[in-house]
């Protein structure tokens, strides 16, 4: 009656899954079916593997998606008679629980494929986008080596991220890494003396913003500078 006006509606099913192998081999791949009703039925690999003798299994036909051809595939589980097979016992019924959990959060059932399912078992690598901008990409920079560095280090990066933050607010400026030049140390030396920061701060912050361009792949113009002022030193340059 309610097709006339438009109106669909899916009877509520309960997702299963099943465990499956293919092959005869001793290092044979474990797959995941996951049906629910007339929905969708899915299979892809896991990461699991198993010694086929290791699988008590009940052999199941279906058929594919064209109802044309019928074949067979052994769902089931491991026999649990090894310390090995028991562990991977515990580790697919924890699979299960997880792909269960994932598919209950997901609204729109329909939207469940083969692709969905692969991207459950090996989630895609979300790729990080580094910001070229000074300020943001040392915010990124300590994010990533806060284990690797020692507290104290891991301090200094904010400190020197909230300098740089204040000098930008001072000249109403948001610097690119590129655009660290002859420029930017003029007006950032000017700024930190006239706020009195002393000369290690000054040069401790430039000399990790050379260490930022190397790691880009850019060759630090500031670098250009230091080997001209040893070169024609001046008196009171505080850059070492």
């Amino acid at each position: 009656m309610w097709a006339k006006y438009g109106l669909k509606f899916y009877i509520c099913t309960m997702a299963t899954i099943k465990f499956i192998i293919q092959s005869n081999s001793d290092t044979a791949g474990i797959y995941v079916r996951l049906k629910d009703g007339r929905l969708f039925d899915v299979k892809a690999k896991t990461n699991f593997i198993i010694d086929s003798k290791d699988w008590k299994c009940e052999n199941v036909k279906t058929k594919n998606s064209d109802n044309k051809k019928t074949f067979s595939f052994k769902a089931g589980m491991p026999n649990g008679k090894s310390e090995s097979s028991k562990q991977l016992i515990i580790e697919l019924h924890r699979f299960r629980t997880n792909l269960l959990e994932h598919y209950n959060k997901k609204t729109n059932k329909l939207e469940i494929n083969t692709q969905w399912l692969k991207d459950f078992i090996n989630p895609p690598v979300q790729v990080v986008e580094v910001s070229n901008k000074l300020v943001e990409y040392i915010e990124y920079y300590a994010l990533h080596k806060k284990n690797d560095i020692s507290k104290a280090s891991y301090k200094k990066l904010f400190v020197i991220k909230h300098l740089l933050e204040r000098f930008q607010k001072e000249t109403k400026s948001e610097y690119l890494i590129k655009d660290i030049d002859m420029n930017f140390k003029l007006h950032f030396e000017t700024y930190c003396l006239k706020e009195n920061y002393a000369p290690n701060t000054i040069a401790r912050t430039i000399n990790f913003i050379k260490t930022i361009q190397e790691r880009i792949g850019l060759k630090p113009i500031i670098s250009l500078m230091i080997s001209l002022l040893n070169i024609f030193p001046l008196k009171k340059s505080i850059w070492i």
